[in-house]
């Protein structure tokens, strides 16, 4: 399956590198293709062929923004719909121990936890998570999403996903997107097995299980074997991208490649 969608891709990507060849040499190119549609002179030619891919990496920045920030939104949407209620003492108490300055406690029986929120990100975690938890194993949950607060990761992982949605055909995008967001969750238990022990941390990974967040939300839930593995000491894969990522990635930058010259050349045409 993995080497007949590279070849798919690498076909459709040939197919439209040759509709840009015969646009412009449609227009009446000869001797020098790109010179003769897009300038006069081999100079002339260079500068129009690189304005128009600035134009489309500006166009490919700009969608990356867009999409961005409508998932920032939705996830904010998506947390003030919470219903929420006043923290106890001892949750608050938990907090300020683990350095937490936002709390928001949850008012459902499932147990949850997440980190969540763009300029000034929100912990929360839920009345059936306290309830579920031993009070180390809650401030280790605490220490973990509050090492997600205070490094932006909510925004972090919202920018590297819509990135991998963007380069969906470059496939190490993927895997990169992937690999970054499994390490932020083991610096995460890091900083909780420091200061509350490893025990702890794996005592509120039993008793929660999987836990649910919104969209867009740092979750404690997350990269379960990894963690895993290094609770128990174990040294942690060497990971690297396989060759067929490294093949997928080439047909889908061939397969880029060909839908931007296809425009431009289509651009040309027109103008």
């Amino acid at each position: 399956m993995t080497d007949r969608r590279s070849l798919v891709l690498t076909v459709v990507g040939l197919l439209l590198v040759g509709c840009t060849v015969s646009l412009v040499a449609g227009i009446g190119c000869r001797a020098d293709v790109a010179c003769a549609a897009l300038g006069r002179t081999p100079a002339q030619g260079l500068g129009t062929w690189s304005r128009l891919a600035m134009g489309i990496g500006a166009a490919g920045v700009a969608a990356w923004g867009v999409r961005l920030s409508w998932v920032l939104a939705a996830a904010t949407r998506a947390t003030l719909r919470l219903p929420t209620m006043p923290a106890g003492p001892a949750v608050a108490e938990l907090a300020r121990k683990a350095h937490i300055q936002r709390l928001t406690l949850l008012d459902v029986d499932t147990p949850q936890a997440f980190c969540a929120g763009v300029w000034h990100p929100t912990v929360f975690v839920s009345q059936g998570l306290v309830q579920r938890l031993r009070e180390p194993e809650l401030l280790a949950v605490l220490w973990h999403e509050g090492c997600h607060a205070r490094r932006h990761d909510p925004v972090r992982r919202a920018a590297y996903r819509t990135a991998a949605v963007l380069l969906r055909p470059v496939t190490v995008v993927q895997w990169w997107v992937e690999w970054r967001l499994d390490r932020a969750e083991l610096l995460a238990d890091r900083l909780a097995m420091h200061h509350v022990g490893a025990p702890a941390l794996a005592g509120a990974l039993w008793r929660a299980g999987s836990l649910r967040a919104p969209q867009g939300a740092a979750a404690f839930g997350e990269a379960g074997s990894l963690r895993v593995a290094q609770l128990l000491g174990d040294p942690l894969p060497y990971e690297r991208p396989t060759v067929s990522v490294w093949m997928n990635s080439l047909a889908g930058v061939v397969l880029i490649a060909g839908v931007t010259a296809c425009l431009a050349g289509g651009l040309v045409s027109l103008f």
